[in-house]
């Protein structure tokens, strides 16, 4: 998940999950990693705002991958 997180992810939302776009979650603070997985799965999938969907980009299985990564860094 550490490396998908880095290429797909570091740009807007930070290197070590703190926020660069404003606007974006900052995960180094657990922000939006309340919820169970497959609402985060979906909101990956679908995108949010400036955040394009990743459905038909990444499989799931990456995707959950990122999640897991996100929750080690609280």
């Amino acid at each position: 998940g550490r490396d998908l997180y880095a290429q797909q992810c570091a740009l807007c939302h930070g290197a070590g999950g703190m926020a660069v776009l404003p606007g974006a979650p900052d995960f180094a603070r657990g922000d939006r990693l309340m919820q169970p997985d497959i609402m985060l799965l979906n909101q990956v999938r679908a995108g949010k705002g400036t955040m394009p969907g990743f459905q038909g980009v990444l499989p799931d299985r990456d995707i959950l991958s990122v999640i897991a990564y996100l929750r080690t860094l609280r």
